[in-house]
């Protein structure tokens, strides 16, 4: 978790005790999800780690079931670039971002998980995995699985790992007594941008990263009618694209309010 815990309330008679009470939440908080992992690991892990053999690698599952569109389209340069290195690859995505990416022509399955909050998607010992997929998952005798995910390893993980059984696994930043992550690429959140982890997961690999690292989304002239029939009432007008996708630095959420406020400030410029 984020050991940046420095919490502090600006105003109030009881100023110090409830940044006490903060801190205390927050560190039962984490001592919680710290044991949900323990009994992760004690079910599920491997007992002992593998090591990686890039040259036996040639079916890679990709999971992205975070639930984030912004995360499947930051993918898109490294499934393009394991395709053309001969892989054939899969995706394992939410329900909800399943239509953003199922027209790719780099992938060979798109699999997919329910969708949920990510309050469960992290903490929970479950993965939303219906037991036919990975069932099919797990025929499919994957070689390697890369779990690209920037955030905490989800709970439920390990249990995923052991359902699908692939014979390696490649994450980000994992605790080395993680048995199912045969390798851990450090990466740096903060000070390393996303588009860098296809050079990363491509030297593991063993690909030269010759490729373009643009994203790219694909779909038939069909859905671009639509979208020029929806716009088509405003062609005359001023039209603003909002994209109110989370984000979250040093503390500052752009939540709904923070856009309700900004769409009334460009409605008020506008009259």
């Amino acid at each position: 978790m984020n050991k940046d815990v420095r919490i502090t309330v600006s105003t109030g008679s009881f100023k110090k005790i409830r940044e006490w009470n903060r801190r205390k939440n927050y560190y039962l908080k984490k001592v919680k999800l710290e044991a949900r992992i323990s009994i992760a690991k004690l079910l599920w892990d491997k007992r002992a780690k593998v090591s990686f053999n890039p040259d036996s690698v040639k079916t890679i599952l990709l999971v992205r079931n975070e639930g984030k569109v912004g995360d499947i389209i930051v993918s898109t340069p490294l499934i393009r670039s394991l395709h053309q290195a001969g892989y054939a690859v899969d995706l394992l995505v939410t329900e909800a971002c399943y239509d953003v990416i199922k027209y790719n022509p780099f992938i060979r399955h798109i699999y997919k998980a329910r969708n949920c909050t990510y309050n469960h998607y992290l903490k929970s010992l479950n993965h939303t995995v219906s037991k036919a997929t990975i069932k099919m998952l797990n025929r499919n005798k994957y070689d390697l699985i890369i779990d690209p995910s920037l955030s905490e390893m989800p709970v439920h993980r390990m249990k995923l790992f052991n359902d699908i059984n692939a014979r390696f696994v490649i994450g980000l930043n994992k605790k080395p007594d993680i048995g199912h992550y045969t390798v851990s690429v450090r990466f740096k959140n903060k000070k390393q941008h996303v588009t860098e982890l296809l050079s990363l997961f491509s030297k593991i690999v063993g690909v030269k990263d010759k490729g373009s690292a643009d994203y790219s989304l694909y779909f038939p002239d069909g859905v671009l009618d639509e979208v020029k029939f929806f716009l088509d009432p405003w062609k005359n007008k001023k039209r603003l694209l909002l994209m109110p996708l989370q984000v979250r630095q040093k503390g500052i959420s752009h939540n709904s309010n923070c856009w309700s406020l900004f769409i009334s400030l460009v409605i008020k410029a506008n009259k």
